[in-house]
């Protein structure tokens, strides 16, 4: 426990050496973008469990993904209803078959009469929220981890090396689940170039909105957005000047094979070497419709990565993405400063983004309204854990706007 306690002001804060980009003058930040609502610390949650979220009419649904047992030593299988606008939780007990319940699920996802769950074994399942059970559970033939509700339709994606895609045409999948007619449409789409760099996690290069889904380059700055017809219907990119390239000949050598289906051991150790000094996109995400999240890095000397955030807009008038801000950093909370007049946490990688919210979950076992410094602060949470394990809470952060 000791050594987590040291860890924490890093693990907290992320306190490294941190550039900032000029606006108007004026400093903005990622975080500043994406202003603090709620910091909830609940029982139960556990950032190695991957708790899984959704949002659904300004409701945020955690399912903790952790194994829970009642005083009557039965489990218990729950979704945390968190009311974003009155503040309230309430705790949704779910009617499981036991095939399910020691399942953990990769995904959630919300819509007025459903729960949509897609686990590790390749099940998506469909639970009716008024009657309280699962009325279908379907096997899917890719490995789909990221899901969205619209019209009546599921959409499921995925973008990776997975032994169970191996035989696949492609590694890039996306899945049309009808719920009108029980069907499910499965398609391969175009792969990037250098997927094999999907194995440095945390990584989502892959993105769903209600119009189209994107699919991004690695260690490109280009993206290709769809529509629902599998119509490549536009191209994101961009010339960063900080973007860092390793040299082209250097591909033959770190290649997947299509032949042999490698641990991630393999490629994780062959692709160290290029890893730490080349730019990556990390994750993509859509804020809505209308506005994209890259989070992209570039490597610095003596830090291993420094992590930037783009935002791009919809134009509705020539139908394309344009840059609305460049190249967003973390802000690093002064240590004298209180935490209750600055607001201020740097993002976790674990990050999601949905519905103008983004959501991660940091080790903060107490709360952190209190009229203290963040140096006091650290000390109360290295006193917590001296004598106690690990407590998360979830930071909600809601969208701002840029001004």
């Amino acid at each position: 426990m000791r050594r987590i306690v040291q860890l924490l002001p890093i693990l907290l804060f992320g306190l490294i050496a941190c550039t900032s980009v000029k606006t108007d003058n004026k400093e903005l930040y990622i975080n500043q973008v994406f202003e603090i609502d709620t910091v909830l610390t609940l029982d139960g949650i556990d950032e190695s469990e991957s708790p899984c979220f959704a949002i659904e009419n300004d409701n945020l649904y955690i399912y903790p993904n952790k194994y829970l047992v009642d005083s009557k030593h039965k489990q218990i299988n729950k979704i945390i209803k968190y009311d974003l606008k009155n503040r309230k939780l309430k705790e949704i007990r779910l009617n499981l078959p036991d095939s399910l319940k020691d399942l953990h699920f990769k995904n959630i996802e919300v819509s007025n009469d459903f729960f949509f769950l897609i686990d590790w074994d390749k099940r998506l399942s469909i639970y009716d929220r008024h009657n309280k059970h699962i009325i279908n559970s379907i096997s899917v033939p890719r490995p789909y981890t990221y899901i969205k509700f619209v019209d009546n339709k599921l959409f499921l994606m995925e973008s990776g090396i997975y032994s169970s895609n191996r035989n696949t045409k492609t590694r890039t999948h996306l899945g049309i689940y009808n719920l009108s007619d029980n069907t499910l449409n499965n398609y391969d789409i175009k792969d990037p170039e250098n997927y094999q760099f999907s194995y440095f996690s945390p990584t989502k290069f892959v993105a769903i909105s209600k119009k189209c889904f994107i699919v991004s380059e690695i260690d490109k700055y280009k993206l290709r957005l769809y529509d629902y017809d599998l119509n490549n219907v536009n191209t994101i990119s961009y010339r960063h000047k900080d973007w860092v390239k390793i040299d082209e000949s250097l591909y033959k050598d770190i290649k997947p094979s299509k032949i042999k289906n490698h641990t991630a051991k393999y490629y994780i150790d062959m692709l160290r070497p290029y890893y730490f000094d080349m730019s990556f996109i990390r994750k993509i995400n859509f804020i809505n419709d209308s506005l994209l999240l890259i989070n992209w890095t570039i490597p610095i000397k003596n830090i291993k990565k420094k992590e930037l955030y783009d935002i791009w807009k919809y134009n509705k008038t020539n139908n394309k993405f344009e840059p609305l801000k460049l190249k967003l950093t973390d802000k690093i909370p002064n240590m004298d400063n209180k935490f209750i007049d600055t607001k201020i946490l740097p993002f976790y990688n674990n990050y999601i983004v949905m519905d103008n919210y983004l959501i991660d979950i940091q080790p903060i076992p107490i709360s952190i309204y209190q009229d203290i410094t963040y140096q006091e602060l650290l000390e109360k949470i290295n006193d917590y854990f001296v004598n106690n394990n690990m407590k998360y809470s979830i930071i909600i952060r809601k969208y701002k706007g840029i001004k």
